[in-house]
């Protein structure tokens, strides 16, 4: 029984933070993918062999965020059963307000209550933190491989010059 007010309780409390997070991160989700989508095809269309090595670059990065992305779910997970053990806990100590008085236990619970919170601030900040780290990461890493192609090409560049100006000594 307690477990489900407890439940009831977190869905109730944190539901709409969860939701508009959700819609928020489907939305970013749909962006981003439909930008990819454009620039691979557009990389296809100009150099079908650069935009595989674009391809796999994107492979890459893929998997080397996707330890992060596993802490995150960590995290999460984490976070909502702190929220079910502290809905549980608020919902346990509103039904016994009587007995807090007359057993004189109010600071215990108070105290109580300050670690359930304590705990759940620090949860969530951990997993704020570390949403936040995703696409900060994933951009750093794509706009390296953007400087490194780029590098790439100006190296390809000065070498078809050189070759140019070899010939034309000849």
């Amino acid at each position: 029984h307690d477990d489900t007010s407890g439940e009831l309780q977190d869905l109730l409390t944190s539901f709409t933070n969860s939701a508009t997070s959700v819609v928020s991160s489907v939305g970013g989700l749909i962006t981003s993918a439909l930008n990819l989508a454009a620039l691979l095809l557009l990389a296809v269309l100009v150099d079908p062999a650069a935009a595989t090595v674009t391809i796999v670059a994107v492979a890459l990065l893929a998997a080397v965020i996707r330890p992060i992305r596993q802490s995150v779910r960590r995290a999460s997970a984490a976070s909502a059963e702190a929220g079910i053990r502290y809905a549980a806990a608020v919902s346990e100590i509103s039904s016994l307000g009587l007995e807090m008085n007359v057993f004189d236990t109010q600071a215990q619970v108070g105290e109580r209550v300050d670690r359930l919170v304590a705990e759940r601030a620090q949860i969530e900040t951990s997993v704020g933190w570390r949403v936040a780290l995703v696409p900060t990461v994933y951009s750093a890493l794509a706009y390296l491989a953007i400087l490194l192609s780029l590098l790439v090409v100006a190296a390809a560049d000065q070498a078809d010059d050189d070759r140019f100006v070899r010939c034309v000594r000849r």
